[in-house]
């Protein structure tokens, strides 16, 4: 339960250790109001609103957490608001006629409305107290074990993730001094860092995507464990690793994240694959444009595909399984689809791509032949082959960092602009 009354001063964020035992321990938040905080309810969602409403009025705590109040407290503009409360899933799922209850390792409910989902969280109980199941490394496989308020809060995994606002009091409790890392933009796990992150170890790449996103700090006990524990990625299924990865490198800072996670050597578990090349500058170069693109397209609020971020991440190991099948003599279409297919099984391994992503990688780099080799007869089917777009832009990164490109780079801008007179004579010009 809450307690509002003081107690003796202590490091805040370390409760959570505390409260892992078998006789759980209350603990005592902080209470901060509006005129602190200065969270207007106007800027959350509604919906939100509505959610957190109508469970209190069922008779159940409920809360507004996580990134919604973080990012209202940075003055940034949230993505979305979740839910926290003491109603069970199946509880929620019958108060809310449009909810649909999702997950297994950890169950949710989703309250759908018009264009936007809130999710509604169960407060966790800490690890000793029910059944979860960790495997022998100490990985959480099975995370549904509910609790209190005070036990779902040395659950969650930073600090400046753990402020729970109500709206009908418009204050924030805060439990583990979380407001104030914010201001001080400070990262600090909740708890111990090596047993939180062998429960997950995605909370390392999470650490990673905030740390660049929000400009904070990574604070030491928080990072120093990262390298020597960042092989247990490989522990994760390569589904979720994969959906990371887009959280990672769509956060709008991605190629801060690139450096972090090189530093931090969570990229090379997250791509083996690319390990020979890391120290190539060729393929730096290619990875940093390809990045620092992404994030302009991101913040000029641009469609980004996933195709295209592996398409580059992968570019210069696909060209050396190139190298090695024109060893052994075959046609150019079987070299072609045995280098892609060697490609994209090595790097699979750690992260799976979906189909419809393999598909356009394969349409990405095979036109990047036919944009090189311009003819006659082939250029204006070239431009009209699916993701056509999408090639001649990597090709026009490609051309940032190899100088022998730019001339051909600019022919491909020049004749999709060129009028019906230029346009015909550009072809002529060309080689049959």
């Amino acid at each position: 339960m809450i307690k509002t009354s003081k107690q003796k001063k202590s490091k805040p964020y370390l409760m959570g250790l505390k409260s892992q035992t078998k006789h759980h321990q209350a603990l005592f938040p902080k209470i901060i109001p509006k005129k602190i905080h200065q969270i207007s309810k106007a800027d959350i969602s509604k919906n939100a609103m509505k959610v957190v409403t109508h469970l209190k009025e069922m008779g159940f705590q409920a809360y507004i957490v996580g990134g919604g109040i973080r990012d209202l407290l940075l003055n940034m503009e949230p993505k979305d608001f979740d839910v926290a409360t003491d109603a069970r899933p199946e509880q929620i799922k019958r108060i809310f006629s449009n909810c649909r209850l999702i997950g297994r390792r950890f169950r949710l409910a989703h309250v759908y409305f018009y264009r936007e989902i809130i999710e509604v969280a169960t407060f966790r109980a800490t690890r000793e107290v029910g059944s979860n199941v960790p495997t022998q490394k100490g990985l959480i496989i099975r995370d549904n074990v509910f609790g209190n308020i005070d036990e779902d809060v040395v659950r969650r995994d930073f600090t400046i993730n753990a402020l729970y606002y109500d709206p009908d009091q418009e204050i924030l409790l805060d439990f583990v001094n979380g407001y104030e890392d914010l201001k001080k933009k400070h990262m600090k796990i909740i708890g111990d860092a090596i047993t939180r992150y062998q429960e997950d170890p995605v909370r390392m790449l999470r650490a990673i995507r905030f740390a660049a996103k929000l400009n904070f700090k990574i604070d030491a006990a928080t990072k120093k464990p990262i390298p020597q524990l960042a092989e247990k990625l490989l522990s994760i299924s390569s589904c979720r690793l994969y959906d990371e990865v887009l959280k990672l490198f769509y956060c709008g800072k991605a190629y801060q994240v690139f450096l972090l996670l090189c530093r931090y050597q969570l990229f090379e578990h997250l791509f083996p694959i690319l390990k020979p090349y890391l120290h190539q500058k060729k393929t730096i170069e290619l990875i940093e444009t390809v990045l620092k693109s992404t994030d302009l397209r991101i913040q000029q609020q641009k469609p980004v595909i996933a195709a295209f971020l592996f398409a580059g991440l992968l570019w210069f190991p696909f060209l050396d399984f190139i190298a090695q099948s024109k060893s052994e003599e075959l046609s150019s279409f079987y070299t072609f689809h045995s280098a892609l297919n060697q490609t994209l099984r090595k790097a699979s391994k750690t992260i799976t791509l979906p189909n419809y992503v393999r598909k356009t990688i394969q349409d990405i780099w095979w036109l990047q032949d036919y944009l090189e080799h311009r003819f006659q007869n082939t250029v204006k089917r070239t431009m009209h082959k699916p993701h056509f777009r999408a090639a001649y832009d990597f090709l026009l990164y490609r051309a940032q960092c190899n100088k022998k490109l730019q001339p051909i780079a600019k022919w491909w801008k020049d004749f999709q602009k060129a009028g019906p007179d230029k346009y015909q004579k550009m072809i002529e010009n060309l080689v049959q």
